[in-house]
């Protein structure tokens, strides 16, 4: 009976010392928007100077569709603003535009970039 004790006790603190490794949850965990959008991006998946993109915003009629980057790689997006669009993802820059057409009073709209294709 006394080994049988004496084992669960190992067992149960071979267990708690296991758990010891779990980060505190107090710890900061860094903004994924700090890091560079094309670190792990192959070169062709980001947008450059003179692109042709087309966005679509559900829910934000005034956006304009088809457009291109301008030579310094901005985009105007109208009434809301210029964004720098050249290095990024059209993944990103979608939502960028988001979070922009939400400080201005549209939140949750949906934005698809992609890549004009002619």
């Amino acid at each position: 009976m006394k080994i049988t004790n004496g084992l669960v006790i190992l067992f149960a603190g071979a267990a708690l010392a296991a758990c010891s490794n779990v980060p505190d949850p107090q710890t900061v965990i860094p903004d994924a928007s700090s890091y560079s959008d094309t670190s792990l991006t192959p070169a062709a998946d980001v947008l450059n100077a003179g692109d042709s993109i087309k966005i679509i915003a559900f829910g934000a009629d005034d956006l304009p569709g088809d457009c291109k980057l301008a030579a310094n790689g901005q985009l105007d997006l109208g009434r809301y603003g210029k964004v720098d669009a050249s290095g990024l993802t059209p993944r990103r820059l979608e939502e960028i535009i988001a979070a922009r057409l939400a400080e201005k009073g549209h939140p949750g709209v949906r934005v698809s970039v992609m890549r004009d294709a002619g």
